[in-house]
């Protein structure tokens, strides 16, 4: 829940696609390429794209047009837990990214 309206995410097409939706509402997002580099998070109005180094399966960066605009980094070795900095996506949309990133981590891992 946030800012009182309750979410749900969907994993869809075996693992690689999740939709974020209001319970009982609207699609409000839906990421695709899950796992791949670069992956994508549309809104209805807005695509953001993700993407990693090599090196860096630790860090997912927020790319706009071609520049590291944001990202979405471990913090701690666990791969528990993260940090974002995400300007300019709506709250529901960096939570949403947030949790994918922590998803991606945990499978990555096993």
């Amino acid at each position: 829940m946030l800012d009182g309206v309750e979410y749900r995410i969907d994993s869809v097409e075996g693992g690689s696609s999740a939709v974020l939706e209001v319970v009982d509402g609207p699609s409000v997002a839906l990421a695709e390429g899950l796992g791949r580099t670069p992956w994508t998070v549309r809104t209805h109005d807005r695509a953001y794209t993700f993407d990693r180094t090599l090196d860096r399966w630790t860090e997912q960066r927020l790319v706009v047009r071609g520049r590291s605009m944001g990202a979405v980094r471990q913090a701690g070795r666990s791969g528990r837990h993260a940090e974002a900095e995400l300007p300019e996506v709506p709250d529901p949309v960096a939570v949403f990214v947030m949790a994918l990133v922590l998803d991606m981590w945990r499978a990555h891992t096993r």
